[in-house]
């Protein structure tokens, strides 16, 4: 094998964790693997089984923001704990530069190379902790993945974060909001603590103040039991009596804290200072269809209240790709229609239910008459036709023109 590669330097190679040696045998350390339409080098292995600074690839998180991250042209775009730089890389194709971030060396090290590899020029990088290194800059777009687990423990740079509780993912949404120049976009990775069934009560703390319009999009929300034993599930492979004393470890934690709920989602903020502000939530019942950007856009376009008066004046279309699903299931006595589902493909992975009895007039919304009209003409009840107006147009599923 060595004199395979005798036109490298196998040492460097391996004091930089390329390469590894075991006795007479040389493997790879690093994988490139593609990541959407990305070419993405990464540390080979377990993530949960490597060295403290091990720089993850294609993750779920890596991809969930990827998926959730408004895709259009900018002038200047910030990766904050870059890692491998995927997010960097794919903010690299609509912005004009790029500036990642990391506390790890080696993470940079990749996003450099992938830089490279995937022919990017306009990614710069600074090495710091989270938004030190680039003070009172501010940016078009934010981006961050951090590591956002809420944990006891201090093993991995891309899990712990060595805050207590939600402290990092609080942080980080207020940090990159403060970052951003009026009309950006900053996306952010978070999990965070909450009480019951209100998941959305800490993210609407944290938006208070920020100048921005917040949506929380939740993806689950998880008990602690649950949780602790996803975050620890490579020990019980390994060895049993290690994930029990992992899991007492983590469960004495979140009882120190109270712990009820813990939730996973992204959190978007759009600055839109010099007014009063708003906060949205809704579940994501499961990934995108295609390029969310638009629906993203049109989650930000509707105002933060709207009278029915104005509801009535508006004259609603749907967006290109909008779909209607009814439904008649058997009872007794025969069928009855069931609530009516509307989705969007491309689009989020939001759905909304709605009275049946509205279907009539919002699939004779076309843009061209005021809702009033199509009230009138479709014979639909007014409060029936305004509260489903007003849902699909919170949630992106109609345009309001």
């Amino acid at each position: 094998m060595r004199q395979t590669l005798a036109a490298l330097d196998i040492d460097a190679l391996i004091d930089g964790r390329v390469l590894a040696a075991e006795g007479q045998t040389i493997r790879a350390s690093i994988k490139i693997a593609p990541l959407g339409g990305l070419l993405l080098a990464c540390d080979a292995g377990d993530p949960m089984t490597g060295a403290a600074d091990f720089v993850t690839g294609q993750t779920l998180s890596t991809a969930g923001l990827l998926a959730h991250t408004v895709r259009q042209p900018a002038d200047r775009a910030l990766d904050v704990g870059s890692g491998s730089g995927a997010q960097s890389i794919a903010a690299a194709t609509h912005c004009h530069s790029v500036m990642a971030t990391d506390a790890n060396s080696r993470a940079l090290e990749f996003t450099r190379f992938n830089a490279a590899l995937n022919g990017m020029a306009n990614i710069a990088c600074r090495i710091g902790d989270w938004f030190e290194p680039v003070e009172d800059d501010h940016f078009d777009l934010v981006v961050c993945n951090p590591p956002f687990v809420v944990s006891p423990d201090h093993d991995f740079l891309f899990r712990d974060a060595g805050l207590t509780g939600d402290e990092i993912s609080r942080r980080t949404t207020e940090q990159a909001a403060a970052h951003l120049r009026d009309g950006g976009f900053a996306h952010v990775m978070c999990n965070w603590l909450h009480e019951g069934q209100d998941w959305a009560a800490p993210v609407r703390e944290w938006a208070d103040g920020l100048g921005c319009d917040v949506w929380a999009l939740r993806f689950e929300s998880m008990d602690p039991v649950g949780y602790a034993a996803t975050w620890n599930w490579h020990l019980r492979e390994r060895d049993s009596a290690s994930f029990e004393r992992a899991l007492d470890r983590w469960l004495t934690y979140f009882r120190e804290l109270e712990v009820d709920r813990i939730a996973m989602g992204v959190v978007i903020a759009r600055r839109a200072p010099g007014r009063a502000n708003w906060l949205r939530a809704a579940t994501l019942t499961g990934p995108p269809a295609g390029d969310a950007t638009d629906h993203l856009l049109r989650l930000f376009a509707t105002p933060a209240r709207l009278s029915d008066e104005a509801l009535l004046e508006a004259q609603p279309r749907p967006p290109e790709g909008q779909r209607v699903e009814t439904a008649q299931v058997a009872r007794a006595g025969g069928y009855r229609d069931e609530p009516a589902t509307v989705r969007c493909a491309p689009g989020l992975g939001l759905t909304a239910r709605i009275d049946a009895a509205a279907v009539p007039a919002i699939v004779a919304c076309d843009g061209s008459h005021s809702l009033r009209e199509v009230i009138d003409r479709t014979q639909v009840g007014s409060e029936a036709a305004l509260t489903a107006v007003r849902r699909l147009a919170e949630l992106g599923l109609l345009c309001l023109s």
